[in-house]
């Protein structure tokens, strides 16, 4: 998987206390399923646990049937 720190660019907010740091983490979990999260890394935040949603814990997977470009 990987790690990407996006940075807001200077520009007018529609709504206003827009979040000037992301952090955008991604999962090849399987060929055919990739993850992506999208956080604040400077304030942490209430996820709902759920017993069906688990940390995954396997190996990056090969053979994609799909790209993701950033």
């Amino acid at each position: 998987g990987f790690e990407a720190t996006m940075r807001r660019l200077p520009a007018p907010s529609l709504f206003g206390n827009d979040i000037q740091t992301v952090l955008l983490t991604g999962e090849y979990q399987t060929k055919n399923r990739f993850r992506f999260k999208i956080t604040d890394p400077n304030a942490a935040r209430f996820e709902v646990p759920h017993q069906h949603v688990q940390p995954f814990k396997g190996p990056m997977a090969s053979n994609l049937n799909y790209k993701v470009e950033l």
